[in-house]
């Protein structure tokens, strides 16, 4: 399949998108997978439908997903934590927990750590002696965000 998104001329994009989500509801994986793309920004054309599309279709995505989450393009990651990630079951997303761990051990000035200890807290994916440390070294990583980190630390009152 070919590179998604195709052309400078961003109107057009949607139209890419749509044909896509077309392909991708035919069987077509390669299409889902070219839909991700679009998530590497979600201001871009068309990027908000492909989300939608691809939470709906999860399963369909989960091995370019991990993909982007090992790859070095933070607000790639951001988007896909805050868009897919975050939407998952926890049985499906706990299949992430070691790339959600490791992304919270960097500070990428891009508040990956943060979309990621989020993910892990709210869906409890680590005992919470592990979740409370990584809520700590997030906490150090972006001490001008304490509205995010409290947030985080909120699901931290919510185990058994």
């Amino acid at each position: 399949m070919e590179e998604y998104p195709q052309g400078s001329d961003k109107g057009k994009w949607p139209e890419q998108v749509a044909f896509l989500i077309d392909e991708a509801k035919a069987g077509k994986v390669e299409a889902a997978y070219s839909l991700l793309n679009w998530l590497q920004d979600i201001n871009w054309p068309g990027a908000r439908e492909a989300s939608e599309y691809l939470v709906a279709n999860l399963e369909t995505i989960l091995p370019k997903i991990r993909e982007v989450l090992r790859d070095d393009d933070d607000v790639w990651q951001y988007f896909v934590l805050n868009g897919l990630v975050a939407a998952m079951p926890r049985e499906m997303a706990r299949e992430f927990t070691s790339e959600l761990v490791e992304l919270t051990e960097h500070d990428d000035g891009h508040e990956v750590n943060l979309a990621a200890a989020l993910v892990l807290c709210e869906k409890q994916l680590c005992p919470r002696d592990e979740l409370i440390a990584i809520v700590e070294r997030v906490e150090r990583f972006n001490p001008g965000r304490l509205v995010e980190v409290e947030e985080i630390k909120k699901y931290l009152g919510y185990f058994p």
